[in-house]
């Protein structure tokens, strides 16, 4: 169904922005139930994805709004919220290399392995590794 009205829309390039505004727009005054309200933003998004610089240009537009409606668009799922969620996991993902990495290191002092070693494993760097040593001789773990 909204593949067929986009199609048939026959809007320009650049006019993506004001037609993903209008829907979102739209979307905000209609009292839909979240599974309705995701459903159509899925098949919207589907055929019209903004690239990065057409979505800030799209938050610019939804600054200038009245803060109610614009408040009301950020509730309503969207690309933003995915990025957000993506980076959010991405993060965490990293944070949880990080954390094994820092254990690793410390089993390595504990059990004695050279710091050239160590580093060369960790691919941490040599400052890195003297910081953890320190750091693992200061706590009664060593």
């Amino acid at each position: 169904m909204v593949a067929a009205l986009l199609s048939k829309m026959g809007y320009k390039d650049g006019e993506r922005i004001q037609v993903k505004l209008e829907f979102l727009r739209m979307m905000s005054r209609m009292e839909l139930d979240p599974a309705k309200t995701e459903l159509l933003y899925g098949f919207f998004e589907t055929y019209l994805k903004l690239n990065e610089e057409e979505e800030e240009k799209m938050m610019e537009e939804i600054a200038k709004l009245p803060h109610e409606e614009a408040k009301q668009l950020f509730r309503l799922p969207n690309s933003f919220f995915e990025k957000g969620f993506n980076k959010g996991i991405e993060q965490g993902f990293q944070k949880g290399i990080e954390h094994e990495k820092k254990l690793l290191v410390n089993e390595m002092l504990k059990k004695g392995l050279q710091e050239e070693l160590i580093v060369e494993i960790s691919k941490l760097s040599v400052e890195k590794v003297k910081e953890m040593k320190k750091e693992l001789e200061e706590s009664s773990d060593y």
